[in-house]
């Protein structure tokens, strides 16, 4: 049975809360110096999850989480200086 449209918009709601949830912790982690924690959270709050470290290894190499990664990074750096 597929979902209905209240159904549908309800999962996205959920998923971005997750994916925002994500970040903050992000941010966090990288605000303690903690850039290991911060860059799976930054994978994780943009939809990416894997089963192994070899798999996390394996998304990281990407383009395109590279480039999210650095563009997500410079964000938090900057936010991280602001505060400071």
């Amino acid at each position: 049975m597929p979902l209905t449209e209240e159904e549908r918009k309800a999962i996205v709601v959920y998923r971005l809360e997750k994916a925002e949830d994500a970040f903050v912790e992000a941010k966090d982690c990288a605000s303690m110096g903690h850039r290991t924690l911060a860059a799976s959270r930054l994978l994780v709050s943009a939809g990416y999850t894997a089963k192994t470290h070899e798999g996390t290894i394996g998304m990281i190499g990407r383009r395109k989480m590279l480039s999210l990664i650095s563009q997500r990074w410079r964000r938090m750096s900057a936010i991280s200086e602001a505060k400071s």
